[in-house]
């Protein structure tokens, strides 16, 4: 998945789409507070994003080379 790989590799559009997804949710929250409606699955569902980009993190993204990690006689 090459767009995941972009979308990795590029801190600033990565940063304005969790920005967007957590004001988007926090906005929806809201509205559904103001309505009386049951918001108890909201938070869950923001766990369940934040996961999802932290297993992007973890596949998708840059891995050290092992000379840099490895070579501690510097």
């Amino acid at each position: 998945m090459e767009e995941l790989r972009r979308l990795q590799g590029d801190k600033n559009t990565k940063e304005a789409l969790i920005n967007f997804i957590d004001a988007f949710i926090g906005q929806y929250a809201i509205e559904k507070v103001l309505k009386r409606e049951d918001v108890s699955g909201i938070a869950d569902a923001k766990t369940i994003i934040d996961k999802a980009f932290e297993s992007l993190d973890i596949e998708y993204g840059i891995k050290e080379r092992e000379s840099e990690t490895s070579n501690t006689s510097r």
